[in-house]
């Protein structure tokens, strides 16, 4: 019902093509299959909590490759749809060699090559509809809300139907992705806009200065999400939870991007991109406050709310940024950098670096480490956004 009036309302107002609307709730539903279900999938296997962190930044490792790979062949191709229907329909049929084995060296082999094809579906997605958005002159959120809805209505699905059987979320993403796949076909083709005699360099991206500041301090704070993505909802299990208030702790963080995507271009409009992704900086780190002292796994769940005021507000203001300033012909590079940085690199460190002092300090003190590097960042990106006002007031 909600995905119908988003979808309504948009529609009638400014004529946006119903297949993004479906595009982005399938995409949302495989996102949360990997992100929320793998991890606990794994816990279930009875894996060392280090390898689990192993087992789970090898999925942003491979970004390293992927990301740039992908972002450049879509800005080469005659059309940047085909390149993610090629994702589409590999990950659809890698994911289901997971259930095959449970041998640590076996999932590192599936996590390797599902992920080069997973891990820039979402990215080059993102490019195509900003850019047909922004040439309209449309509104990004609604469509974004599309994928909120959906990952939510997997967050249930998912949690009901792995209860019994932990491996039936490989066939879930398997269809998922499958139809994602037919869904392109209806999406209009977007040209990639970069020739093979292209003389302008990727480099180019570095020079916009404000831009790398603001990735970088996105990527700080989501260094603290990477240890959240694998393993928040381990801890939740452990205080008692099962995996269908895991399902209602997702859709809950899932539905609280709404509000902000709804809002979101009057929000970035009245306080600037800086100061909107300090704002989710801050929320960020009290949310692992909570998570470091709150033991009540059906509280939790409920403080689930603030994940729509941290990672929905810097994917969506950094993706809206990246397309409105970086070049034509590199917006999908753009993308894929941003990616790959904040959404990649970052999860490596979170995970990997968590997985390790998981093991030596436990959950909560992790989380309080967490909460200290959120703090540090956005004292030290506030005071970068001061210094370039007071310079742009002095020229």
């Amino acid at each position: 019902m909600l995905f119908v009036l988003v979808y309504e309302k948009v529609r009638f107002m400014k004529k946006t093509p119903f297949p993004f609307f479906v595009l982005y709730f399938l995409v949302y539903m495989l996102n949360v299959i990997y992100s929320t279900f793998f991890p606990v999938y794994l816990d279930g296997l009875d894996i060392p909590s280090e390898q689990i962190g192993i087992l789970l930044s090898i999925g942003p490792f491979i970004n390293i490759l992927a990301q740039p790979f992908w972002g450049i062949a879509s800005d080469r191709a005659k059309y940047k749809n085909t390149a993610v229907m090629v994702m589409f329909v590999f990950s659809a049929l890698t994911v289901l060699l997971f259930p095959l084995s449970r041998s640590f060296y076996y999932l590192i082999i599936c996590f390797v090559v599902f992920m080069f094809f997973r891990t820039s579906a979402p990215v080059i997605t993102d490019a195509i509809a900003l850019e047909y958005l922004n040439e309209r002159n449309l509104s990004f959120g609604p469509v974004r809300i599309a994928g909120s809805i959906g990952y939510s209505a997997m967050a249930i699905l998912a949690g009901i139907l792995s209860k019994g059987n932990g491996s039936n979320i490989f066939y879930l993403y398997a269809v998922a992705s499958g139809l994602a796949f037919l869904v392109m076909f209806f999406i209009p083709k977007i040209e990639g806009h970069r020739k093979k005699d292209q003389k302008q360099p990727v480099t180019v991206l570095f020079q916009y200065k404000s831009l790398m500041k603001m990735i970088l301090f996105a990527f700080v704070i989501q260094v603290t999400m990477g240890y959240y993505y694998s393993f928040a909802y381990i801890h939740m299990r452990n205080l008692g939870a099962d995996n269908t208030l895991i399902g209602v702790a997702t859709m809950i963080a899932s539905l609280s991007g709404i509000p902000f995507l709804w809002f979101a271009k009057k929000i970035i409009d009245k306080l600037g991109p800086e100061m909107t992704l300090l704002a989710a900086g801050f929320v960020t780190g009290l949310r692992w406050l909570f998570f470091a002292f709150v033991q009540n796994p059906w509280v939790l769940a409920v403080l689930q709310v603030l994940h729509g005021l941290n990672f929905v507000v810097f994917s969506y203001t950094l993706s809206v940024n990246i397309s409105k300033k970086v070049p034509a012909d590199l917006k999908a590079t753009g993308q894929s950098l941003n990616a790959l940085v904040v959404f990649g690199i970052s999860s490596i460190v979170g995970s990997a670096l968590g997985g390790i002092l998981d093991a030596e300090f436990g959950s909560r003190g992790v989380f309080l480490i967490n909460l200290a590097l959120a703090m540090i960042a956005c004292l030290s990106y506030f005071r970068e956004c001061r210094k370039e006002a007071i310079s742009s007031e002095n020229l």
